[in-house]
């Protein structure tokens, strides 16, 4: 467009057409932001998951005794464990 100002000023013809289509891609480009912008407020809110509560839980069970010359002898069986989450779903923030 600018340019078309410039060679509005040695010739007017050449100048009016460059400014029409430098009005013109301006025009375009407006619009097609807009239609854009209404595209994108169409989607889906972000869902994330927010941690409300968390638990972890390890059982060990087992026997331990005090052996011949103050040794610790244990028999154990596996470990269980348990994780509990309490998450709530909503808009991402602070």
């Amino acid at each position: 467009m600018l340019a078309g100002v410039a060679i509005l000023s040695l010739d007017l013809l050449p100048g009016a057409v460059l400014i029409a289509l430098g009005a013109a891609a301006i025009g375009g480009s407006y619009v097609t932001g807009r239609r854009r912008g209404v595209a994108r407020s169409h989607l889906p809110l972000p869902v994330l998951p927010k941690i409300e509560e968390l638990s972890v839980r390890e059982e060990l069970h087992g026997r331990i005794t005090l052996g011949g010359g103050l040794r610790l002898q244990g028999q154990t069986r596996l470990v269980e464990g348990k994780i509990t989450a309490v998450l709530t779903l909503g808009r991402p923030g602070p």
